[in-house]
């Protein structure tokens, strides 16, 4: 195992660190020591603190004291105490940092220092504020202010105002949905299109020239697929999300304001809330308006504009009309991404990380959305006449399309030029984008069926010969449980149009009856010859299912090149 501290000197406890030691003068020097106003120079800061702060003398030096400070980055963190005393200029204490003998090889990773500074800066001595007896008794009944950002309140002015102008800076100069990308990575790893899908979902809340893209997700449990919604609205500010279920008509009580994000857990919604999403997708530039009685009167409640739902789910059992209006993804349950979970698991156990917590990155993200959010855009793009699909015939695939070349445009509205109407100009670096994202979703686009539904469906057109398949065939064939197959091809009994047969165009159940021949093989005596003859019959009721493929063969489209732009 390799020496984490590197250069860094531990020394014992001993006659010379008790030698006339004030702890409160080597830890915190008087006031009149601390003239961070007077220093022109980090050099001189590296003097003045040298000659007057002992402790910040040992610790530059790389003499840590292994009973103080028992890790590396404890040292680090007393060294950083120290600096903050003379001066609180994030460039020059990283400066000084990298000058001194405590430097390690990790500081160059992944904003190690940068995130160290902002935290000693944050959380001065590094102690959680202890919980008074009336603050533990909170009255259950009491609300709770949802649109506050609570984990942020131990953050300085001064470092609000630096994440602030991260942000900006992002947005003017850099990948504001990289940045967001690389944030969620370090939370949850893998997904990256989805990742990327709930980016451009939430940038559409943005435009005033969008129909919305809805996002869903499904697979089995434990495959991290509410892990990677929950992980990526922690990016986003209280203010425009609710995490929650909630019955139909609460949504209408629920004070919601334009342009919020519902996140609904494991849930394949009702009828009831079914209906609600279809009429809030429908009109998703418009209020949404419920009308009702309440003491003999009329009481009109309304949900507002743009509002984005995201659902997890293990499978899909909604009608076709709700799959129309969503963007499906499925968790990745590849074995290689259990591995990355699994290293990522052992990464936070072993530094004692949390699953979800408010790092630099992630305040620079909730102000990047924030920006983002508190725009309203008109978007045009240029080149949408170019623009070719190789299948057309579902009339909602183009304008999903268009709305994902649109949020891309969104996240770089700092970056792309403003006509004469004050439309937002789309180019091509967010077509190329949203076609690489599109196509590698094109298969659940086009068809609207999750993974284990598509399996089906491919079996069943490359085996179905001229009788179709059986429910033994699919599930040899698929590996998928025999209950499930039935459960996903019928649909459940409490849901209208939730099965593929109501779902894909082209998919027929064949109910007939089989005869099966018991037969054994005998020999003639006068020839000497072999014959195989039946002895007995059996009849039994079989299903077959089969896909009438004769007028076109979806599935045959799906290659890179399904989106292009045509020769000017």
């Amino acid at each position: 195992m390799s020496n984490e501290a590197e250069n860094v000197v531990y020394e014992p406890v001993g006659s010379e660190e008790l030698e006339s030691k004030n702890i409160l003068t080597d830890k915190y020097p008087d006031p009149d020591m601390q003239k961070s106003e007077e220093f022109n120079s980090i050099e001189e800061i590296i003097e003045y603190a040298t000659r007057n702060n002992k402790n910040f003398k040992n610790l530059f030096s790389g003499k840590c004291n292994n009973k103080e400070y028992s890790t590396p980055k404890d040292a680090e963190k007393a060294l950083i105490k120290c600096l903050i005393l003379y001066t609180q200029n994030q460039e020059w204490i990283l400066e000084i940092l990298n000058k001194s003998t405590l430097k390690r090889a990790k500081w160059d990773e992944d904003s190690y220092l940068l995130n160290l500074v902002y935290e000693v800066l944050v959380l001065k001595d590094n102690e959680p504020a202890k919980q008074t007896k009336s603050e533990g008794k909170q009255d259950v009944n009491q609300d709770i202010n949802e649109d506050v950002d609570l984990d942020e309140r131990g953050f300085s002015k001064e470092i609000l105002d630096q994440v602030e102008a991260e942000a900006l800076w992002v947005l003017a100069i850099g990948d504001p949905i990289d940045y967001i990308l690389t944030t969620v990575e370090k939370m949850h790893v893998g997904d990256k299109n989805t990742q990327e899908g709930i980016c451009i979902s939430i940038a559409g809340q943005s435009c005033s020239n969008t129909d919305g893209i809805q996002i869903s997700i499904n697979g089995k449990s434990g495959t991290g697929k509410s892990n990677a919604v929950k992980k990526h609205l922690h990016l986003v500010p209280a203010r425009y999300k609710r995490v929650t279920n909630v019955s139909s008509k609460a949504l209408y009580y629920m004070d919601l304001r334009p342009g919020m994000d519902l996140f609904f857990d494991d849930k394949d919604p009702d009828p009831a809330l079914e209906e609600i999403f279809k009429r809030c997708t429908t009109n998703y530039q418009e209020y949404t308006v419920y009308n009702t009685v309440k003491e003999q009167g009329r009481l009109q409640l309304l949900i507002p504009p743009r509002i984005n739902w995201y659902f997890t789910s293990v499978e899909s059992h909604v009608t076709t009309q709700m799959l129309n209006r969503q963007l499906l993804f499925d968790s990745d349950t590849s074995t290689e991404q259990d591995q990355n979970v699994f290293e990522l698991q052992k990464k936070n156990a072993k530094i004692g990380k949390s699953s979800i917590e408010v790092n630099v990155q992630v305040l620079i993200c909730r102000r990047i959305y924030t920006h983002i959010k508190e725009q309203l855009f008109r978007v045009k793009i240029p080149f949408a006449d170019l623009i070719e699909l190789k299948m057309i015939n579902d009339r909602r695939v183009f304008p999903l399309l268009l709305d994902i070349i649109k949020g891309y445009a969104i996240f770089k509205y700092q970056q792309r030029s403003v006509d004469e109407d004050g439309c937002l100009i789309a180019d091509l670096e967010d077509f190329d984008r949203a076609k690489r994202l599109f196509e590698a979703k094109a298969e659940s686009v086009i068809t609207h069926l999750n993974e284990n539904e598509r399996k089906i469906i491919r079996y069943i057109i490359t085996h179905q010969s001229a009788i179709g398949c059986t429910y033994d065939e699919i599930v040899n064939g698929t590996e998928i449980p025999y209950k499930t197959v039935q459960r996903i091809v019928n649909g459940r009994k409490d849901r209208a149009e939730s099965g593929l047969i109501e779902k894909y165009n082209g998919l027929d159940k064949i109910e007939s009856t089989e005869s099966k021949y018991e037969q054994e093989t005998r020999c003639n005596p006068d020839t000497g010859s072999e014959n195989v003859v039946n002895t007995g019959s059996s009849s039994r009721r079989v299903t077959r299912l089969k896909i009438n493929t004769e007028n076109v063969n979806p599935w045959e489209v799906f290659d890179n090149g399904f989106v292009y732009l045509k020769e000017v």
